[in-house]
């Protein structure tokens, strides 16, 4: 196998090579960092030259998938979580168990427009409360190991919740993700998304459960969507008056300082119980609670995905 290494692209000669080339077989000749000395044993009895000027072999060789990975495995792995929300599909790459790229997309057809962009990754696990990421499971499968986290994964939490078969898979990743910035801690974690989740873990590791309420945007649709007179109004960034001097600001009032005043509620009844808990806060709706809070907490953005990876990383 002398000068095998040289196939990452450097030296190729690219007009002549892209123009036989598959999308797959372009980045097998330009993948970034070759791992195949792990692959020596797939390549017994073939001949450099068949490697060099006919990709084609390769890919008849040892199949699309492994040929893909063989060239784009990088030095350190590389990881991915996705994460199918209601309103959005949210991601990340982890490197070293730390997140290196977060990304979003609108719907799953935006993702599988751009599902190349992700095969970089050697594992992957996939957390939806929707039915619409079989096809990306499909897509990146060939690729990558992909897993989904489903009510049987393994995690680093002991689910005492009673009705476990009907927990949000991302109710469960949250609580890995506290437990994982907070272990041997109580925590309480605040996800502020298209529902209000409070989950509690116990210093024990323990998840036991907590409260859904209506997020933000619900509730502001809930009052238009049900009364006869009032309007239904989207979510705003800008101040909020506490004492609303018209319908538009009574409503924003009702919904943004009405769901603070209950997370606060929340957390002062748990600290009834637990002085020393620890609140994280995340969600795409966070940032409206944040500034809205008086009791003290920790705001964790990633949360989500970084529970995510652990279970990656703990199951598989």
């Amino acid at each position: 196998m002398k000068g095998f290494l040289c196939l990452s692209g450097a030296s190729r000669n690219r007009t002549n090579d892209t123009r036989i080339f598959s999308p797959l077989l372009y980045q097998l000749s330009y993948g970034t960092r070759p791992a195949c000395v792990l692959y020596k044993k797939a390549f017994r009895g073939c001949k450099d030259n068949q490697l060099f000027e006919k990709p084609q072999f390769l890919i008849k060789k040892i199949g699309e998938g492994l040929a893909f990975r063989l060239f784009t495995i990088p030095l350190d792995p590389v990881n991915l979580v996705l994460d199918f929300g209601n309103t959005r599909i949210k991601g990340a790459f982890f490197e070293k168990n730390e997140p290196i790229e977060t990304f979003a997309f609108a719907n799953v057809n935006e993702l599988m427009a751009n599902v190349n962009s992700l095969h970089k990754a050697s594992k992957a696990m996939i957390c939806s409360v929707t039915s619409a990421h079989g096809p990306v499971v499909e897509a990146l499968s060939p690729f990558m190991i992909t897993r989904v986290f489903e009510k049987h994964t393994r995690t680093p939490l002991h689910n005492r919740y009673n009705s476990a078969i009907t927990l949000g898979s991302d109710r469960l990743a949250a609580a890995v993700g506290a437990y994982t910035e907070f272990p041997q801690q109580y925590s309480l974690v605040i996800d502020a998304g298209t529902c209000i989740k409070y989950n509690f873990i116990t210093r024990s590791a323990e998840y036991l459960g907590g409260a859904i309420s209506p997020g933000i945007p619900m509730r502001l649709k809930a009052m238009g969507a049900n009364t006869h007179a009032l309007p239904t109004l989207e979510v705003t960034t800008a101040p909020v008056q506490l004492i609303g001097t018209t319908t538009h600001e009574s409503l924003l009032s009702g919904a943004i300082l009405g769901a603070a005043c209950e997370a606060d509620g929340f957390i002062d009844r748990y600290r009834e119980q637990y002085p020393d808990l620890v609140v994280v806060l995340t969600g795409g709706d966070a940032p409206l609670l944040a500034d809205r809070l008086k009791n003290r907490f920790f705001a964790s953005p990633l949360l989500l995905l970084k529970g995510i990876h652990t279970i990656l990383e703990y199951s598989t």
